[in-house]
């Protein structure tokens, strides 16, 4: 006579305990071992419907929520993929956007950029008039390479470094110069002066977290980026 079969499909487990033990974290490990157990929850379900005594039938409850919750949970990770296809659409039309950066030129919160024409670009904002503000240039290697000093008015300023060193020593375009500035108002106070750069994109690195723009040998984080300004033909 066929042994009849009294115990859930799953024993010792109660429903939640199912679901938590397929889903995981989620990841495709976890997808793989909810297929299985699915399948083997199907094949025990069945044997034991089959095999079950027709005078003292298993109760059916438990098997109907665990197909329901297996049902829902087949549908969420069905969601999932569906989100993380629209999340790496919208990745791949963001960089399409963020290579739409190169040949602009942008203004970006930092002290370092890179030589272009000659020319490294600051904008200095002082909170208030400073008479007489030092400036030191620096090169990739932290050597001061110009010093100067010129008066800054309250709000925005520009200081253009023309890649020209001591005795005349002239360096390159794509070179990266940092600049440092200090000043006190016309009572001795010191004046808080934050820098910004300009600089044309050539390039966009995607390497990190966060796109950056590189401009020359700099890295610039698109989150620092607070102006674009299109290239336009000479």
């Amino acid at each position: 006579m066929t042994d009849t079969i009294q115990q859930s499909a799953f024993p010792g487990s109660t429903s939640s305990n199912v679901v938590s033990q397929a889903v995981g974290t989620g990841g495709s490990g976890e997808r793989t071992q909810l297929v299985e157990d699915f399948d083997t929850f199907l094949d025990l379900l069945v044997t034991q419907i089959q095999n079950q005594d027709p005078t003292n039938p298993v109760e059916t409850e438990q098997f109907t929520n665990q197909l329901v919750q297996f049902s829902e949970l087949e549908q969420q990770l069905q969601s999932n993929d569906t989100l993380e296809t629209i999340l790496n659409t919208i990745q791949s039309q963001n960089a399409a956007n963020v290579v739409g950066y190169i040949g602009s030129s942008v203004t970006a919160d930092g002290a370092t950029t890179t030589l272009n024409n000659g020319r490294a670009v600051y904008n200095l904002d002082a909170t208030a008039d400073v008479p007489s503000a030092q400036i030191q240039i620096r090169n990739q290697f932290g050597t001061v390479v110009f010093e100067t000093s010129q008066p800054l008015q309250r709000g925005q300023n520009e200081f253009v470094f023309d890649g020209e060193g001591p005795n005349g020593q002239t360096f390159n375009d794509g070179d990266a110069f940092t600049i440092t500035v200090t000043g006190e108002d016309r009572d001795g106070n010191f004046v808080n002066i934050s820098t910004e750069v300009e600089g044309i994109v050539d390039g966009v690195d995607f390497s990190g977290s966060v796109p950056s723009l590189t401009i020359g040998s700099v890295n610039v984080p698109l989150t620092a980026v607070n102006s674009v300004n299109r290239a336009t033909d000479s």
